[in-house]
């Protein structure tokens, strides 16, 4: 038979199991939903590979660009950062509202204080 101390003990030991199983249960529906999230990636990425790769073929057929042109390019626009890491990044540029002076994220197509069209904006701004 337990005394006092040892049914508090047990109690808590019991506390502290069921505390344990609970964050098991929401570990593993975040592993689930990270590994969704990794297979949607996956998936996307692929698809892009094989966009990219029916663009460049389309391209290098009607323009007779080479594999060393495209390679330039490629080695030119990563160095546009400052650094050869294989990764694009673009700088946030803040513009000037030409119509207000008031500052303008590349963001928006607009200013939002005045409504004027964002002349600076470029195809891949919000994106990058």
């Amino acid at each position: 038979m337990l005394g006092l101390g040892g049914m508090l003990y047990y109690a808590h030991q019991a506390q502290r199991i069921n505390e344990a199983e609970d964050k098991a249960k929401h570990g593993a529906k975040e592993v689930a939903a990270l590994s969704s999230q990794l297979r949607e990636m996956s998936e996307r990425f692929e698809k892009l590979v094989l966009i990219t790769t029916a663009l460049w073929s389309l391209i290098q057929e009607q323009s007779g660009l080479t594999e060393e042109q495209l390679m330039e390019r490629i080695r030119q626009i990563d160095l546009q950062d400052g650094r050869a890491d294989g990764k694009i990044s673009k700088p946030k540029n803040i513009y000037r509202c030409p119509k207000c002076d008031r500052t303008m994220s590349t963001r928006h197509g607009r200013c939002l204080y005045c409504g004027c069209q964002n002349l600076n904006a470029e195809p891949f701004d919000g994106v990058l």
